[in-house]
C-alpha cells in the first residue's frame, strides 16, 4: 500500500488492515466478504425465517419498495405489516446474526483465534490507522 496514502491517516477497515499486514491477500478477503454478505441476516430473510409475514405480504412489500424507492423496513412500516414488538424482535435477531469478517477468516482456517485476537488488538490500538 502506498506510504503517502497511509500518511493521510485514512482509517483502514479491518479486512484492509489484514491485507496491509500481509496476513491475508485480496482474494481471501473477497471470499470472506462474499460469505459474510450471505451469512449476515437481512430483514427480508429474517422476517420470513421468523414467519412474521406471509409470502403474499412480502410480495406487496417488495412492490411498495420498488414503487416508492424506500427501504424494506420503511415499506413494512408503511404497510403496517409488523407491530412495534415484531420490529423490535426483528432488529434484535438481525443484530445478533451479524457475522464479523475475522470470525469467518478463523472458521476458514486463514488465521487462528489467537492471531485474530492479537491483530484486532493491534488494529484498535493503532486507532484504525496503519
Amino acid at each position: 500500500m502506498d506510504k503517502e496514502f497511509l500518511s493521510l491517516e485514512v482509517p483502514l477497515f479491518f479486512g484492509r488492515y489484514l491485507i496491509h499486514r500481509g496476513i491475508i491477500n485480496e482474494q481471501e478477503l473477497a471470499e470472506a466478504i462474499k460469505v459474510q454478505m450471505e451469512l449476515n441476516a437481512c430483514y427480508i430473510c429474517t422476517v420470513l425465517e421468523l414467519e412474521l409475514i406471509s409470502i403474499e405480504d412480502l410480495i406487496r412489500c417488495r412492490r411498495y419498495q420498488r414503487e416508492q424507492a424506500v427501504s424494506f423496513e420503511t415499506a413494512l412500516s408503511a404497510l403496517n405489516l409488523l407491530t412495534s414488538e415484531e420490529f423490535h424482535k426483528l432488529d434484535e435477531v438481525v443484530g445478533k446474526n451479524h457475522t464479523r469478517i475475522g470470525d469467518i477468516l478463523v472458521k476458514q482456517g486463514r488465521l487462528t483465534q489467537e492471531e485474530l485476537d492479537q491483530v484486532l488488538q493491534e488494529h484498535q490500538e493503532n486507532g484504525f490507522f496503519a
